[in-house]
């Protein structure tokens, strides 16, 4: 339908949204096993040509347009960790294009901290996550991502401090006080665990992974009867869950 329509208008925009769905079937062609070897390279090669023919489509159409770079880039980007020789400096390229016509954009530099990610270069992700913030304090995803990169460093105490931080920004975000709860759980803080969690549970109460460690910390504390309780609502939810 994208290709109908560039028949009737040759737009950046349905470009740029034929790039997202090549990119789509790039990604959900590494999950497929109905393929053979031959026939799965054949199709990863036209989508990713294909994927990069509509991106720079988009950039030739309008090149004073960021989101144009921004498509391309993730074009790039979603073959760095397979080791595509050429994907990580082109996507770093095309997102510096980005940069230049949106300097204060926090998703450009939070989208750079995920590309160092995936190549493992944590400190350039952290230096980047630090642009990110600086143009919006209270960017909760680029706080999450910072917490995943301590945890993945054992920095528990960091992260637990990034989260927090996290909750004071946006306090009606089950999914906050649930990272929170699982934190500083592993952290044998049982009850700040339970203060966590039930804020998780109270803003969502059909949370069932947040209800799951409640329960666990309220055990932990003591209190039986009301992990009992919970546990027992998380099976009416789960019905036939024997780990429940």
């Amino acid at each position: 339908r994208f290709n109908r329509a560039l028949e009737i208008s040759k737009s950046d925009r349905y470009y740029r949204l034929l790039a997202d769905v090549n990119v789509a079937r790039l990604n959900e062609l590494q999950t497929r096993t109905d393929l053979g070897e031959n026939e799965l390279r054949a199709t990863f090669q036209t989508l990713l040509a294909d994927a990069i023919t509509n991106g720079q489509q988009a950039t030739q159409i309008d090149d004073n347009n960021y989101q144009n770079w921004l498509t391309l880039g993730r074009v790039y980007q979603a073959v760095v960790p397979l080791g595509i020789e050429g994907a990580y400096e082109n996507a770093k390229t095309t997102y510096g294009q980005a940069i230049a016509l949106a300097p204060h954009n926090p998703s450009i530099y939070l989208t750079l901290a995920r590309l160092e990610v995936s190549r493992g270069d944590l400190r350039a992700a952290r230096e980047y996550i630090t642009s990110a913030i600086s143009e919006k304090s209270n960017y909760t995803e680029a706080i999450f991502l910072l917490t995943q990169i301590e945890i993945s460093e054992g920095n528990i105490r960091e992260a637990i401090s990034s989260v927090e931080s996290a909750s004071v920004i946006d306090p009606n975000n089950p999914t906050i006080f649930f990272q929170l709860g699982i934190l500083r759980y592993n952290e044998e803080d049982y009850d700040g665990a339970i203060a966590a969690l039930e804020r998780a549970v109270g803003l969502n109460n059909i949370y069932a992974n947040a209800m799951y460690f409640l329960g666990l910390s309220y055990d932990q504390v003591g209190r039986r009867n009301d992990a009992i309780a919970v546990f027992e609502e998380i099976g009416r939810l789960n019905p036939g869950n024997e780990e429940v």
